[in-house]
């Protein structure tokens, strides 16, 4: 979430951006090729080893903020401001976003099949 915050800020701030665009890109392949979204949000930095890993992560997390703030951005903020004062992530999700981790990335993924 922190990284997807710091690419969305990132990609309205340089809309040009070669390397935004292909990170967007290689999120957006993993999607269309069926990859396990959930593992990749799974993974750690130490597990992030590949350049290609590293654009897909990123990607992921650009697409997912955009996806969170687009759907509902009072909550999103909600959400935000509640890790960053301890909640865990997960729960928070639930309690202030307003959806669990599965049915967020079922949706989201479901989504950028077809969207871009």
């Amino acid at each position: 979430a922190a990284e997807g915050l710091a690419e969305f800020i990132a990609s309205t701030e340089l809309p040009q951006s070669l390397a935004l665009k292909e990170r967007r890109d290689a999120a957006l392949a993993f999607i269309r090729e069926n990859g396990d979204v959930n593992a990749v949000f799974d993974l750690t930095y130490e597990q992030i080893t590949t350049l290609k890993q590293r654009d897909v992560h990123r990607g992921l997390g650009l697409l997912m903020t955009e996806f969170m703030i687009r759907e509902r951005p009072q909550r999103y903020i909600h959400w935000v401001t509640a890790v960053k004062s301890g909640q865990d992530w997960q729960p928070a999700l639930k309690e202030e976003y307003g959806v669990s981790r599965s049915a967020l990335v079922d949706v989201f993924t479901r989504y950028y099949k077809v969207n871009d």
